[in-house]
C-alpha cells in the first residue's frame, strides 16, 4: 500500500503509460488547478500570429519594467541614474535604451533587488555557476510555472499539435530521470525524493548527482529507471548525459530500455556531444536553454534542430555587442534575458553570459515565437592570445569533427599560452587524425597570437562539461 496526497491508501501497481497519464492529469487539476490553468494558458498562445505574440510580449516587457521600478530599490536607483520611467518605453527603439543588469549587479546589490514583503513566496538558491562564478538568487516559491514550462517544452519536442495541450501519446504523465551535476545545487536526498514519489504518483522521479558518479552509481541509477514499466524522459546537464553515453556506447553500461525524450541544458551542446548521446541512446537530444535565475528560456522543437524557440511569452530575450548595443540582425553577441513572471527578485535585461544570435524567418514547426542559434560559447568560454584579448568558442572545437573525442580539455597557462588536451574516441580510426586536424586549424587561426600545445591522454579527470577556475589556470571541458 501507499498513500497519495490526501491520505488515501492506494494500492502498488502497474499502469500503461496512457493510463498513467490520464491519473496524472487529473491529480494535477484537482490539487493543482493554477499550474493546469497556467498550462492551458501557455499552450493557447501557440496559436497566436507572429505579431500578435510580438505585441503581447512588448506589453508584457513594459509591465515587468514598471514592477521593477516600483517595488525595487536596485531598479529605482538604476532608472533614475539614466533618466528612464517605465512611461517612456513606447517603442523597441525605447526599449534598447533600457540598461542591462549584470551577475556583478547581482552579487553586490541583491538585497536591493528583492522586492519588499515577498518573504513568505521567496525562495533562496545558489546557481550552479556554469557561466562563471555562483551567484545567490531568489525565486518564487510556489512556482506553478516550472512545471508548466516543461510540459510545453515537451510537446514541441515531440510534434504535439499547437494549440493542443495533449497529443496522440504520452507527454506528460511519464517517470522522469534527472541527472544533476552539482550535489548543492537543488540536490534531492533520498527522503526527499520519496516523498516526491508520492505526491507525482503514479509517475516516478529519478535522482542522480554527478559528483557521485562512477559505473556503480551509473549502473544502479539505469538500473532503476529501466525497471519501471513504460516510458521515461531523460534531462540532464550536456557532460554527465554524455558520460552516461560514453559507457554504454563502450559496452560498460546496458541500456535496455531508451527514453522517450532527451533534454540537456546547463552547457553548450556541441556537435560532439550531441552525435555520441545520439549513437549511444538512440534518442536525439534536444537543446533546452535556461539558468537557475529565471527559468526555462528556449528549447529546440522536434523539426528545428540547432535552433532554440524562445518562450517569449513569458520570457524575452536581446542580444547585444561587447559595448552594449543592441543587436537585431543575425550578427553574434551576449544573450539578454527578462522574466516575465516574477514577484520576488525582477531580472529585467540580465546579461546571461551566453553567446548566440537571431535566426530569422517563421519556425518549421509553425510556432510563432521568435528563434535565436544554439549557443556557441559563453563569455567565460575563451582563451587569451598574447595581446591578452579573448578568443571565444573553444568548446565547440570538434564541431566538424563530432567523432573524434570522448573528452577534451583546453587549459589556459595564460596570454597566447593554451593546451589542447584529448582523449581518443578509440570506436573512430581516423580519431587522432580528426583531432590533429582541429589542433592545425587552431594553430593556423592564431598563428602570431597564440602558443597551442596539444596533449592525447588517456583520461582528464575533472567533472565532466565544468569550467573551473584555478589560481594560475583556467580549464575548459567538453
Amino acid at each position: 500500500m501507499m498513500f497519495c496526497k490526501e491520505g488515501i491508501a492506494m494500492e502498488k501497481r502497474t499502469y500503461a503509460d496512457a493510463e498513467k497519464e490520464r491519473i496524472f492529469i487529473d491529480k494535477i487539476q484537482r490539487q493543482n488547478p493554477f499550474e493546469w490553468e497556467y498550462y492551458l494558458k501557455l499552450v493557447s498562445h501557440e496559436k497566436m500570429s507572429r505579431d500578435e505574440l510580438a505585441a503581447y510580449n512588448f506589453k508584457r516587457r513594459v509591465e515587468t519594467v514598471r514592477y521593477a521600478y516600483e517595488n525595487t530599490i536596485f531598479y529605482r536607483n538604476l532608472y533614475d541614474s539614466v533618466g528612464l520611467k517605465p512611461d517612456d518605453i513606447k517603442s523597441e527603439d525605447d526599449w534598447d535604451a533600457v540598461p542591462e543588469v549584470t551577475k556583478e549587479d547581482v552579487r553586490n546589490h541583491f538585497n536591493e533587488m528583492l522586492v519588499p514583503g515577498t518573504q513568505s513566496i521567496r525562495k533562496v538558491s545558489t546557481t550552479s555557476g556554469s557561466t562563471g562564478y555562483p551567484l545567490t538568487v531568489a525565486a518564487d516559491k510556489p512556482y506553478f510555472e516550472a512545471q508548466s514550462v516543461e510540459w510545453r517544452a515537451r510537446g514541441w519536442m515531440t510534434g504535439r499539435p499547437l494549440g493542443e495541450p495533449l497529443a496522440g501519446f504520452p507527454i506528460l504523465g511519464l517517470d522522469e530521470a534527472i541527472l544533476r551535476r552539482t550535489s548543492g545545487i537543488g540536490a534531492i536526498t533520498p527522503k526527499v525524493a520519496s516523498v516526491l514519489n508520492r505526491l507525482s504518483y503514479p509517475t516516478h522521479r529519478f535522482f542522480f548527482d554527478s559528483p557521485s558518479l562512477s559505473l556503480e552509481t551509473m549502473r544502479e541509477f539505469m538500473e532503476d529507471v529501466q525497471k519501471q514499466d513504460g516510458g521515461y524522459h531523460l534531462y540532464g546537464y550536456v557532460g554527465t548525459v554524455n558520460e552516461f553515453a560514453n559507457a554504454i556506447l563502450d559496452g560498460k553500461l546496458e541500456l535496455r530500455k531508451p527514453p522517450f525524450t532527451i533534454s540537456c541544458g546547463a552547457s553548450v551542446m556541441t556537435k560532439t556531444a550531441r552525435k555520441r548521446i545520439t549513437e549511444a541512446f538512440g534518442v536525439v537530444p534536444y537543446d533546452l536553454l535556461g539558468c537557475n535565475e529565471i527559468g526555462r528560456i528556449a528549447v529546440e522543437s522536434h523539426c528545428d534542430l540547432g535552433a532554440l524557440t524562445v518562450f517569449s511569452d513569458i520570457r524575452h530575450v536581446d542580444i547585444v555587442d561587447k559595448n552594449g548595443g543592441a543587436i537585431h540582425d543575425s550578427n553574434e553577441g551576449f544573450l539578454l534575458v527578462t522574466n516575465f513572471d516574477t514577484r520576488t527578485m525582477p531580472f529585467v535585461k540580465y546579461r546571461l553570459g551566453d553567446i548566440t544570435r537571431f535566426i530569422d524567418g517563421a519556425s518549421p514547426s509553425g510556432l510563432p515565437f521568435p528563434r535565436i542559434a544554439q549557443v556557441s560559447g559563453r563569455e567565460t568560454d575563451y582563451i587569451t592570445d598574447v595581446n591578452n584579448l579573448n578568443v571565444y568558442g573553444p568548446s565547440a572545437c570538434f564541431d566538424d569533427y563530432p567523432n573524434a573525442v570522448q573528452r577534451y580539455q583546453w587549459v589556459d597557462h595564460g596570454p597566447g599560452r593554451v593546451t589542447l588536451r584529448c582523449v581518443l574516441n578509440k570506436r573512430n580510426p581516423n580519431a587522432e587524425k580528426e583531432v590533429r586536424s582541429v589542433y592545425n586549424q587552431w594553430t593556423s587561426k592564431l598563428a602570431g597570437r597564440m602558443e597551442i600545445s596539444l596533449d592525447i591522454v588517456d583520461a582528464i579527470n575533472d567533472v565532466p562539461g565544468k569550467i573551473r577556475f584555478i589560481v594560475h589556470e583556467r580549464e575548459i571541458n567538453g
